[in-house]
């Protein structure tokens, strides 16, 4: 899976082209990159009151929801494939880095041990925040028991 265009829009919101940002983030989502609908996703979930910077269609969850069921129909198709960058994203899905649709911790786990033994540099650094994250929730669950 190629990010390159992906990242080029979030590079241009951050120097203030929005409309130009607009326009590539609904031509990416239109051809059904899975982090073009992914993103698109995640935006009908925002408030236009409280996100001036970016693009923001409007709330609607179940629009949100049919966008983030076809990104990652579209993900898994990629990871069976053994796109190691896709089964870095369905991770990142599974742990709610992309709204509420999807959120397991052990299928996120999954995706990233998969990733990393794909040989994703990336999967591994989030595997390590994984852990350490997982580490801290339990200490303090124990903590908050005794």
């Amino acid at each position: 899976m190629d990010s390159t265009e992906f990242s080029d829009i979030i590079a241009l919101e951050r120097s203030g082209r929005l409309g130009e940002a607009k326009q590539r983030l609904l031509q990416l989502a239109s051809q059904g990159h899975p982090l073009g609908l992914l993103e698109l996703s995640q935006r009908y979930l925002l408030d236009p009151l409280h996100e001036p910077d970016r693009y923001t269609p409007g709330l609607d969850t179940e629009k949100s929801k049919a966008l983030a069921d076809e990104a990652v129909q579209t993900l898994e198709e990629l990871a069976d494939c053994g796109d190691a960058e896709a089964m870095l994203y369905l991770a990142r899905v599974h742990l709610g880095d992309y709204g509420p649709w999807y959120d397991s911790e052990e299928v996120a786990e999954h995706w990233l041990l998969l990733s990393v033994r794909a040989g994703c540099q990336s999967a591994e650094n989030d595997l390590q925040q994984f852990y350490l994250d997982r580490e801290q929730r339990q200490s303090e669950h124990g903590y908050q028991k005794t």
